[in-house]
C-alpha cells in the first residue's frame, strides 16, 4: 500500500539513519528504566507500564516536534528529547494528545514531506482537535483551523483547501461551544506566562535563522518553504503561550517536551554560534 495515498503528513523513522536508530533506543531506554521504578514506587505494575509508555512517547515527540521547528539541525532534535527527561521528572506527564495536535498542525503548515496534506489527514486533525479542546481547551481547535486556514493560504495557495478548511473548522468549533462547560475560567497564572515568553524569545534566532534554510522535503527532494517553516513555528509557539495563558502551570506541563524541543533548538544553535566563534 502506498502511504502517501492515505497521508501527506506521515514520516517514517528511517533506521538508516543514525538520529533516528538514537532516538528510537532513547525511547526504549526511558520505558525500561521508567516501568520497574515506577512499579516499585507505586506498586501497580500495570498503571507505571502505562506512564513509562507515556514517558517513552513524550521524549519521541519532542524529538519529532524539534525536527519540524528546526529542520537543518538534526542534533538538535535528540538534545530536545533529552532535555524532555528532567521536564517530566520535574513536571509530570504531558498531554499526548495535544502534543501530536501540535505535530499535525505543523507539518500540515510546513510540509516537511513535500506532499500536501490528504483529506484524512485533516479529518485526523479536526477530530482530534475537537477531542483535545472538549475539556474546556479551546485553544487546540483554534490551532487546527489556524493551520488548515495557513495551509490554504501560503504559497503555493489552493482555494478548495482553503474552503475545505474553513468548513471542517466551523463545524468543529460548532462541536465544542455545544460541549464546553459555561463560565469563565482560571485567572492567567502570571509566573506561567512569564516562563512561556522567556522560552518563546529563546527561538527568535531559530525562527530568523530559517531564511537560509537548506533542508529539502522527504519525498519531493525540493527546498522547503521558509515562509511555511516560519508559520508553523509560529503557530507551535502561539499554541503553547495561549495554554500557558490559559492554564497556567497546569499547560506549561501538558505541553513541556514542546517546551524542551524549543531549548533544544535554540540551545544547538547557540552553541553551534560559540563553537564557530572560538574555532575562529
Amino acid at each position: 500500500m502506498n502511504l502517501r495515498r492515505l497521508s501527506g503528513l506521515a514520516r517514517p523513522v528511517d533506521t538508516n539513519y543514525a538520529g533516528n536508530r538514537h532516538i528510537l533506543a532513547l525511547s526504549a531506554a526511558v520505558l525500561v528504566v521508567a516501568w520497574p521504578m515506577l512499579g516499585l514506587y507505586t506498586g501497580s505494575w500495570l498503571a507505571a507500564l502505562g506512564a513509562a509508555a507515556v514517558a517513552a512517547l513524550a521524549c519521541f515527540l519532542a524529538w519529532a516536534l524539534a525536527r519540524e521547528l528546526d529542520p537543518d539541525q538534526s542534533d538538535a532534535a535528540l538534545l530536545g528529547a533529552a532535555l524532555t527527561l528532567p521536564g517530566l521528572l520535574a513536571v509530570g506527564l504531558p498531554d499526548l494528545g495535544a502534543l501530536f495536535l501540535v505535530l499535525l498542525a505543523m507539518r500540515v503548515v510546513n510540509r516537511t514531506t513535500g506532499i500536501p496534506a490528504t483529506v484524512l489527514d485533516l479529518g485526523l486533525l479536526v477530530v482530534l482537535a475537537v477531542l483535545v479542546s472538549l475539556p474546556a481547551q479551546p485553544v487546540y481547535l483554534a490551532a487546527a483551523g489556524v493551520a488548515v486556514l495557513l495551509d490554504g493560504i501560503l504559497s503555493p495557495p489552493s482555494r478548495r483547501r482553503l474552503i475545505t478548511g474553513i468548513g471542517a473548522a466551523m463545524i468543529a468549533a460548532a462541536v465544542v461551544i455545544v460541549v464546553m462547560p459555561e463560565g469563565p475560567g482560571p485567572a492567567p497564572d502570571p509566573a506561567a506566562v512569564l516562563a512561556a515568553l522567556v522560552l518563546t524569545a529563546a527561538l527568535v534566532p531559530v525562527i530568523r535563522a530559517q531564511a537560509d534554510i537548506k533542508s529539502t522535503a522527504d519525498d519531493t527532494g525540493e527546498p522547503l518553504s521558509a515562509r511555511r517553516v516560519q508559520a508553523a513555528q509560529l503557530l507551535a509557539l502561539a499554541s503553547a503561550l495561549a495554554t500557558a495563558y490559559f492554564q497556567g502551570s497546569a499547560g506549561l506541563a501538558a505541553l513541556s517536551p514542546l517546551w524542551a524541543a524549543v531549548l533544544g533548538a535554540a540551545g544547538w544553535r547557540l552553541w553551534a554560534r560559540v563553537r564557530g566563534a572560538g574555532a575562529a
